[in-house]
């Protein structure tokens, strides 16, 4: 069964100069991560806060891949100082 993580990130740098970070820090890895159990990923943009979206074979995959990017992730909040918050869990077919 799929599994969906959503991450919020919150901080006070602009939208431009975030996802100029995040293009650089991140993108890359989940690019990489397509072939490791990512199936789809997207990054939704507002005034101060980022949605990341990602879509997991399973959760171990997700698992494997947050552990991997822990310490980048902990080195952008205090470069930032922002602050983040994240939701996990599977993904059910409907009807």
């Amino acid at each position: 069964m799929n599994v969906m993580r959503v991450n919020i990130i919150e901080n006070d740098l602009t939208s431009a100069k975030f996802l100029k970070r995040l293009n650089k820090m991140a993108v890359p890895h989940f690019k990489a991560a397509k072939k490791d159990g990512l199936k789809s990923w997207s990054i939704v943009q507002t005034d101060n806060k980022t949605i990341i979206i990602t879509n997991w074979v399973n959760k171990t995959k997700m698992n494997k891949f947050a552990k991997a990017m822990a310490p980048r992730v902990a080195e952008a909040r205090a470069e930032t100082g922002g602050q983040a918050w994240i939701y996990s869990g599977q993904v059910k077919a409907s009807g």
